[in-house]
């Protein structure tokens, strides 16, 4: 009896194609060969695409965040501090200028030589000046006008960082609590503070060094009076 034989592409000979069912064989497993390739080469990209979704996915979120509207429409993004990325550089920024309106702005009698002497350590000399007329200057003064009668509570509501051409800017939104000692009656008013800032290295004993590290320098200061929504003003005239 005949042994049967199965072509392959290693024993194939033109001779077989004549033999139909050698032949056949042949095709079919040529066509199971481009198969198989075809199957490895689509799992290959299927793989692919899965390890490219995978990647992309966590790109895509949704930051869900709470916001404080004020009576003037102002809108203060409040964060849990885990949940708000800042830069190092901007931290600091946000550091120093909180902790330099706050001091200049605030009043207590008790502690008034340290906050004047902080003042003008963060200060230029003209901004420094500036400062110490507007705490002596007589009748005028903070220190002739308040005394020990009243105090002055300051809380930054915001700070907003800025940069022109160059020049490191800053607008600053505090809220002042002024108090009456007397009869404990309390005004409050929102400021807008506008300043530029720079870090520089400066001359300082032990103790300056300790209290401003880096620098921190103040070299223009203006305050303006918020400016309130037209509703508002309407409905207090109307009073």
């Amino acid at each position: 009896m005949k042994e049967k034989k199965y072509i392959t592409e290693s024993n194939y000979k033109e001779d077989d194609a004549l033999d139909y069912e050698t032949s056949r064989n042949y095709l079919i497993i040529s066509s199971n060969k481009r198969a198989w390739l075809v199957a490895g080469a689509s799992l290959f990209v299927a793989v692919l695409l899965a390890i490219a979704l995978a990647t992309l996915i966590p790109l895509k979120r949704v930051d869900l965040a709470v916001v404080k509207v004020d009576k003037n429409g102002f809108i203060d993004i409040i964060t849990n501090l885990d949940e708000q990325i800042i830069t190092k550089d901007e931290a600091l920024d946000k550091h120093f200028i909180g902790k330099y309106v706050k001091t200049r702005e605030q009043y207590f009698y008790n502690t008034l030589n340290q906050d004047y002497e902080n003042v003008q350590m963060y200060s230029n000399k003209d901004v420094s000046n500036v400062y110490v007329k507007q705490m002596t200057e007589t009748k005028t003064g903070k220190l002739d006008t308040l005394k020990n009668k009243f105090e002055i509570e300051a809380e930054i509501l915001s700070i907003v960082l800025n940069d022109s051409n160059g020049t490191k800017t800053s607008t600053v939104r505090v809220e002042l609590k002024e108090k009456d000692v007397t009869t404990n009656s309390v005004a409050v008013i929102t400021k807008v503070i506008t300043l530029t800032y720079e870090y520089i290295n400066l001359k300082q004993n032990a103790k300056q060094r300790l209290e401003n590290p880096l620098g921190f320098i103040v070299n223009s200061y203006r305050i303006d009076d918020e400016i309130k929504r037209v509703d508002d003003e309407i409905k207090e005239e109307s009073k």
